[in-house]
């Protein structure tokens, strides 16, 4: 239990590493109120040893990770902050942002090091998704703000790639900057890689439908990058918004995800998108959120995870048959949705 000394407000997932260990983040508290990277490491049945392994100070060393962190093959870690940085970013906020490097030290302490200061300019702003490392150890992410500057004042975001040199230097290249339009615009997710090394992920907002989002790839051409829209929402019975989510895989090639608001009953939805010939891609509706009122939960916020059969799981954030309905943890099969936890 956090008590703000060691941070406040876990927002994100929990990383584990190969001894068992968690590593996780929080968006306030710690030494200096900017939030704390911490790990968890197993101390017996039941019982788990908490260290702070890193208190972010705000100005130029970052504030509020409010994303999970990423673990290379080595030990370090990787993530961003959503604010802190750059003290001149262009959208007037407090720094737009970093991406950020632990490495664990001789000693049994952490070095910290700044990868990127985002400017809230072309390079985007605000980061409020975490990292994701290919196979050569490069870090992909998301930024929510900055880039084309067509998304009232701070930006419709991008995507990024931080590139590792044998020198130990880090060279930051933007893959997207989104227009606003058919593209789409405002990135709070993640994202993830397929096996060619593809990029996915999904856009808030913008789209050929008005402002109901996208699901995007990002493919590697002769001449840069290109992005590519496989599904566009409607703000209908598919969906509308897909927001703090990252897209996952089946072992078929299917990718599995949530939108925040839309369907028939304008709660949300769970969507598997299919490929199909001619390089398009099929949206099947697995659940459609309202149907009989809030009972099996409205609004889900996050992705979903898949078990061994193709069961999809995940939160809502509001909704259930609680007296006071906070949200349900949902399993949907083939035929239905069944809350697990309201």
């Amino acid at each position: 239990m956090f008590d703000g000394s060691d941070g406040r407000g876990p927002y994100s997932s929990l990383t584990f590493d190969l001894a068992g260990n968690l590593y996780g983040t929080t968006v306030q508290g710690g030494s200096y109120g900017c939030g704390t990277v911490f790990e968890l490491s197993p101390g017996g049945v039941n019982k788990w040893k908490e260290t702070v392994r890193y208190s972010f100070a705000d100005g130029s060393d970052g504030c509020s990770p409010s994303s999970s962190v990423a673990l290379d093959s080595t030990g370090n870690l990787y993530g961003t902050t959503a604010v802190g940085g750059l003290a001149n970013c262009d959208n007037g906020l407090s720094g737009c942002g970093t991406v950020f490097e632990l490495t664990p030290t001789s000693d049994g302490s952490w070095k910290k090091t700044l990868l990127h200061e985002f400017t809230g300019g072309r390079d985007g702003g605000v980061p409020r998704a975490g990292v994701v490392l290919d196979r050569a150890g490069n870090l992909f992410g998301t930024a929510g703000a900055g880039g084309i500057q067509n998304c009232l004042t701070v930006g419709c975001g991008t995507v990024y790639e931080l590139v590792s040199n044998s020198h130990g230097r880090w060279k930051f290249k933007v893959l997207h900057q989104f227009t606003g339009g058919n593209d789409g615009a405002g990135l709070f997710g993640g994202l993830t890689l397929d096996s060619a090394g593809n990029v996915y992920g999904t856009a808030s907002s913008g789209g050929k439908n008005g402002y109901p989002g996208v699901v995007f790839e990002l493919q590697l051409s002769s001449t840069g990058w290109k992005e590519r829209v496989l599904h566009a929402f409607t703000g209908g019975n598919d969906g509308s918004n897909p927001f703090y989510e990252t897209l996952i895989f089946d072992t078929a090639g299917n990718i599995y995800g949530t939108t925040e608001a839309g369907g028939p009953y304008g709660n949300g939805v769970v969507f598997e998108l299919m490929p199909s010939s001619g390089a398009r891609w099929r949206e099947k509706i697995l659940h459609s959120f309202g149907r009989t009122g809030y009972g099996d939960g409205a609004n889900p916020y996050a992705g979903v995870i898949l078990d061994s059969v193709g069961h999809v799981y995940g939160t809502t954030l509001a909704g259930g048959h609680a007296r006071i309905p906070a949200g349900t943890v949902f399993e949907a099969t083939p035929q239905t949705v069944a809350p697990v936890s309201d």
